[in-house]
């Protein structure tokens, strides 16, 4: 359910972030946003409101213009400081007209209610942290598919059923677990691979439990993409943790690369370019630095590949293209590990994984593995590309993004591989059965909604994610401040792994409420640069964004969004898009979704946003954004 933070526990009726004092808005990792409840109990919050038009169009299709627009959780109701959630308010039929009502000090929303089907009335359980939900959906008394999507902080699994993905159609059946980040040094971050796939029994029980497993007709994994492990195929063991996407430990052997001419090659043959964020020189770290043989017992593979290799129990090695496309050993153009990368990074390819299609059969879960045994395993993609997927980005210049802790901007651009744009990324968004293959374009952003936890974590401005919306409206602009956020480098179009953070045009005058909005203007800024990249490098504009993760739940980032770059965009009913692309690429494979028409037919749009015609002020902001991202720019000498 969009709007509600992820990581929650339940305390006394009240539900609350892992760490926040309050509820809202959740900045978790990217695309996941989850709604917890408790039955009976409500979401308290904050309403507070700023002053600059908005043009917005509703779930029914009306127009409004209102004089002022919320930066906060949705759900507001009144100005009386208090957000509540009731069941009907997250029916997918109840129409929500969130027109202007004079009040004094401003303006806010409205919401008109619509009657909902009867089964919708029914008592609403949702799951919360480690359980499922009680009741599966009464809209459909047949088959599901659970999507398994793995990220970066947690594992949450979901039943997805044909005709009730949309938070509201009916009870969704859900688990979720945490793991632990580990920091061993300066730049490093890793993962106990052990530890994801207890999350990941944990939860696919929990959730096989409530449907039965004789309606589960396969399992689909999303998963965070880039990050590396090598265990032994005989015993089963990693050799120590995985190396996460977010390491940047070997940035000086992709500078080494670089001198020795490299880049042509890695440009042209995987659409990457020669940056830490990438899992080649993670594996070439790996194998240089343990005590790891090279020999038939080495497996060598992302979170997917581990996780089918232990669903099957160690049957398949196996991952899908998306996923292969990230490592910087694939060639995206034949689908085949390229010979002379893997010669490159003195990677062993017989270590690597068998490259299968996006959607198809990967293998089927075996007895004694801690899970029911027989289920297919029929649907891989890494979370962003199943995020496209889940948002029906299915025809070319179609585009969505993802705010979670980085934004990740993907354009659809056909069955045709581009050639390397400048700052852009080019990826393989997904395989069918049938042969079919998509290519898109990435802009990879790696600091949004963790600007906020640095808020809240490092500078204390604001005690829980979900305050920072509400702060940031008591102020009508940025009071001329401006935050780049490059505190592990810049991604997409820069591609600078020693530009560090900046805040530039601070004055006496400047409070926390200032910060607090200059952090939510630089999602937009940021997500401009690579959009206006992409589209140089496509040579089309993108028509629409369709958007989804924890921030965009903020009406007025939305709307700041659409300003900036002048298009239309687009929030769906169901923003758990990363899921879905997993269950819909597994459930398309097994024959529970016909085809991908079927699909994009069950995309639903809670709220469009429409951009102002005059563009003056946004093209100043933007231009003054790029001179305080100069000012970041090859910060760390080298």
């Amino acid at each position: 359910m969009p709007g509600i933070c992820q990581n929650a526990d339940v305390d006394g009726g009240a539900i609350r972030r892992k760490g926040d004092t309050s509820n809202g808005v959740g900045f978790g990792e990217a695309g996941s946003v989850e709604a917890v409840r408790e039955r009976g109990s409500g979401l308290r919050g904050r309403h507070d409101r700023d002053h600059v038009p908005a043009r917005r169009t509703t779930r029914s299709g009306q127009l409004h213009r209102r004089t002022a627009r919320c930066l906060h959780v949705r759900g507001c109701r009144g100005c009386d400081g208090q957000v509540r959630l009731r069941a009907q308010d997250v029916c997918p039929t109840a129409h929500r007209d969130r027109s202007t009502t004079a009040t004094s000090g401003g303006a806010h929303r409205r919401r008109t209610q619509h009657a909902c089907p009867p089964t919708a009335h029914q008592p609403h359980r949702w799951c919360l942290e480690g359980e499922a939900a009680v009741n599966p959906p009464a809209s459909d008394g047949g088959r599901c598919v659970v999507a398994i999507d793995a990220g970066t902080t947690g594992v949450r699994s979901r039943a997805i059923f044909p005709g009730a993905s949309s938070p509201g159609a009916g009870d969704v059946i859900a688990s979720y677990r945490e793991f632990t980040q580990h920091y061993p040094d300066n730049g490093w971050v890793e993962h106990d691979a052990e530890e994801i796939w207890h999350a990941v029994v944990a939860t696919l029980n929990d959730v096989i439990r409530s449907v039965g497993a004789d309606r589960v007709a396969a399992i689909g994994i999303a998963n965070q993409r880039e990050t590396v492990l090598a265990w032994n195929r005989d015993t089963g063991i990693p050799y120590g943790t995985a190396i996460v996407w977010q390491d940047r430990r070997t940035a000086e052997r992709c500078d080494q690369l670089f001198a020795e001419g490299a880049l042509p090659l890695v440009r042209e043959v995987t659409g990457l370019v020669l940056d830490p964020y990438f899992s080649g020189s993670k594996m070439e770290w790996l194998l240089t630095h343990r005590d790891i043989p090279r020999d038939a017992t080495l497996a060598l593979g992302t979170i997917d590949s581990w996780l089918v290799w232990k669903l099957t129990g160690g049957a398949e090695h196996v991952t899908d293209p998306s996923n292969a496309s990230r490592t910087m050993l694939f060639d995206i153009r034949s689908l085949r590990w390229s010979q002379p990368l893997c010669d490159l990074f003195d990677i062993p390819m017989a270590a690597l994984p068998d490259v299968r299609p996006s959607s198809g059969r990967f293998g089927v879960t075996a007895a004694g593995f801690g899970v029911p045994a027989g289920i297919p395993i029929s649907g891989i993609a890494g979370d962003q590309q199943a995020a496209l997927f889940g948002q029906a980005c299915f025809s070319p210049g179609m585009a969505k993004n993802t705010y979670g802790t980085g934004s990740f901007v993907l354009l659809n651009v056909g069955d045709t591989c581009p050639q390397p744009a400048e700052g852009m990324l080019t990826t393989v968004a997904w395989t069918l059965a049938d042969g079919t293959v998509a290519y898109a374009l990435e802009g990879a952003i790696f600091v949004t909604g963790a600007a906020v936890q640095w808020l809240r974590d490092g500078l204390q401005v604001i005690e829980s994610a979900a305050e920072v919306g509400p702060l940031a409206a008591t102020v009508t602009d940025s009071g001329g401040v401006y935050i780049v956020p490059a505190f592990t480098g810049l991604g997409s179009p820069w591609w600078d792994p020693y530009a560090r953070g900046t805040i530039v045009g601070i004055t006496r005058g400047t409070t926390k409420a200032h910060l607090a909005r200059a952090v939510v203007e630089a999602m937009t800024y940021q997500t401009r640069d690579a959009v206006d990249a992409m589209s140089a490098a496509a040579g089309v504009q993108i028509a629409d964004l369709r958007v989804d993760g924890g921030a965009s739940a903020m009406d007025s980032m939305l709307q700041m969004q659409a300003d900036q770059l002048g298009v239309t965009v687009r929030r769906p009913t169901d923003q758990e898009t990363t899921a879905l692309g997993a269950a819909y690429l597994a459930g398309l494979a097994e024959g529970v979704w016909p085809s991908l028409a079927a699909i994009a037919a069950e995309w639903a749009v809670d709220a469009v946003f429409e951009p102002e015609p005059d563009r003056t002020f946004t093209d100043l902001a933007h231009a003054t954004w790029q001179r305080a991202v100069a000012c970041s720019r090859d910060w760390i000498q080298h």
